[in-house]
């Protein structure tokens, strides 16, 4: 079923249970569930039935969106956030829900941001990687520590050195691989010739669920899907050892 009869949308990703998407004229707007303020128009235990502009701003370069969180970078580099912060997911240590668009912080060198179930990673243009959020309880943060937290935490934005990790812009540049997104049954995706390759899947709380090679001819990978909960999964390509790219997917 069409959204609207607007043709001017330019991208769009999913959370929990809400949706955010950017137009071309590089303004934002969302729908669906409201209950952490996610939608960012300043209140929270309701629903958007239809599209609604948040703000007023036509600034927009990139979105992302998590469980109940959701994402901005504009194009002077800024980064924003709303909706659940119970984790630090606003990297504040407030502990509030953030109802509106706020910044992150004062950079204005992001590129590029994803959001997990209560997490953020984001990417900067000098090729490094920032992350905050969560309790960590699979290693999520990439700080060396694997297991629950003894309560949650709220961390201000922080650099990580991740091993074996190269994503720098020019890792993103083409894709490698084409993903059939969403999931019902089957994970399908092709890729192209790669050598000592692999990808590896991580369900929503950011547990691996097996590692499957590519073949250095290319091909396609069809895994089966049907006992897979719904939600978010990751899918990591690497070669060599080293991520080259990501890929979310949705399981419905």
């Amino acid at each position: 079923m069409q959204v609207g009869t607007a043709t001017d949308w330019k991208a769009i990703v999913g959370g929990g249970g809400h949706v955010i998407a950017m137009k071309t004229n590089n303004s934002l707007w969302g729908w669906g569930a409201w209950s952490h303020g996610q939608n960012g128009n300043g209140g929270v235990n309701n629903f958007y039935w239809i599209p609604k502009q948040i703000g007023a701003d036509t600034n927009c370069k990139s979105i992302a969106a998590g469980y109940t969180t959701s994402y901005a970078i504009k194009n002077n580099g800024s980064l924003w956030g709303f909706g659940q912060n119970d984790k630090g997911q606003m990297a504040t240590a407030t502990g509030q829900d953030v109802l509106v668009p706020t910044q992150i912080g004062t950079d204005t060198d992001w590129e590029s941001v994803q959001a997990g179930e209560d997490f953020a990673v984001a990417l900067k243009t000098n090729g490094t990687v920032y992350l905050w959020g969560g309790e960590n309880a699979n290693g999520q943060l990439a700080n060396g520590i694997v297991g629950t937290l003894g309560g949650p935490t709220y961390p201000n934005v922080t650099a990580l050195t991740l091993p074996g990790c190269s994503m720098g812009t020019e890792d993103f540049a083409t894709s490698l691989w084409s993903v059939i997104n969403p999931v019902h049954e089957h994970l399908q995706f092709n890729y192209v010739p790669l050598t000592n390759a692999q990808t590896e899947i991580f369900d929503p709380l950011g547990r691996s669920m097996g590692t499957y090679s590519m073949l250095p001819s290319g091909g396609s990978i069809d895994i089966p899907a049907q006992t897979w909960p719904n939600g978010l999964y990751m899918l990591v390509l690497k070669q060599n050892g080293k991520v080259v790219q990501m890929q979310k997917v949705v399981k419905e």
